[in-house]
């Protein structure tokens, strides 16, 4: 699934005939990031290592489940089975998977010191980000970490984690309790958005820009991390769910994630934002810094003439289209003006 979504993200290769004695003409990079090239290269790997007498499996979903699964089979057979890779997410899932006989296979000594974060390492490591969920601004594994090991009964919160068909509603709530305690929340506080807005007048007091990444996440955007968390230790467990009732959706043939189900703002404020950029609405623009579209309210290029405005038709006969030669110009006689970070302009409509 990240595979697929890390594979789009790169820019499109051609498909190339090649074979086992041909030096292929691109980067590596390039020429996997082709479905087809890497379709049949893998095939052509598996074919030659058979002929070697190298037994071969090729995963459907997640290959790092798969790579453990084998080496926990295989040890039971033989005396050693040795796993080589270079993704954390093979060692994470060894100790989540062995945890009744851990020292026959690695040593985890480190871990020692660190009972229960030993304990709930996949959750450990998928609730704080890995390659298919997010990570919290300034919450990383450290802080994860620690507050495992020092708030009393979070481990029991994260317990719903491992359980098999555990049910939605028990899921947040627990995640919810336990993204306030790495929030620092005070104990009576249950309500994310309610103490993500204390927060908010709180930082508004110093007299500062507030940084809205360091605060909670909405409730929303919560859920669909905690979905997101949940299906990801499942699926290093081995236990197959349906990725889009977890918190991602289909585009385009690829698994995305859903960040949330609401708009950046409320329609009232959105419909009284707007920029004033001259120059083509870069990363200096308002409305992109607000994760905003410009719109016709837009002083400068209405919505229309800049790099910020809604996708058009790419049919150049079709009413309203948008000549792309003409962003393609403001996309080359775009400059950063110091002046842009004032551009924003907030007012009451009459």
């Amino acid at each position: 699934m990240e595979q697929q979504r890390r594979t789009a993200a790169l820019s499109k290769s051609y498909e190339v005939c090649f074979d086992e004695t041909m030096i292929v003409p691109i980067s590596q990079e390039k020429f996997l990031s082709n479905r087809s090239n890497k379709t049949k290269f893998i095939y052509m790997l598996v074919e030659k290592l058979k002929t070697i007498d190298i037994t071969t499996k090729q995963a459907r979903d997640d290959a790092d489940v798969l790579i453990i699964e084998t080496a926990i089979a295989l040890s039971e057979h033989q005396k050693t089975a040795v796993i080589i890779g270079e993704d954390i997410d093979l060692l994470v899932i060894l100790i989540g998977r062995t945890q009744s006989h851990q020292q026959e296979i690695f040593s985890s000594k480190s871990f020692d010191q660190y009972p229960r974060t030993k304990k709930h390492i996949l959750f450990l490591h998928a609730f704080s980000g890995c390659d298919t969920t997010s990570a919290l601004f300034k919450k990383g594994k450290k802080t994860v970490t620690k507050a495992l090991e020092k708030i009393p009964n979070l481990d029991k919160l994260v317990e719903v984690f491992q359980q098999e068909n555990c049910p939605v509603q028990t899921l947040f709530e627990n995640g919810v309790r336990i993204l306030l305690a790495l929030y620092n929340a005070p104990k009576s506080e249950d309500n994310i958005d309610h103490f993500r807005y204390t927060q908010f007048i709180k930082l508004t007091k110093l007299n500062k820009p507030v940084q809205l990444s360091t605060l909670p996440p909405t409730s929303v955007a919560a859920h669909q991390h905690i979905n997101r968390v949940y299906y990801q230790i499942q699926t290093w467990l081995g236990n197959d769910l349906e990725p889009q009732e977890w918190g991602w959706m289909l585009e385009n043939g690829i698994l995305e994630p859903i960040r949330t189900l609401l708009p950046p703002a409320p329609t009232e404020l959105l419909n009284i934002i707007f920029c004033n950029c001259k120059n083509g609405c870069g990363s200096r623009c308002g409305c992109r810094k607000s994760g905003l579209l410009c719109s016709l309210a837009c002083g400068q290029c209405n919505g229309q003439a800049c790099l910020n405005a809604a996708q058009y038709p790419s049919n150049p006969d079709e009413e309203n289209a948008y000549d792309p030669d003409i962003l393609e110009g403001l996309e080359m006689n775009m400059t950063d003006n110091e002046d842009d970070d004032n551009e924003l302009n907030v007012f009451e409509r009459q």
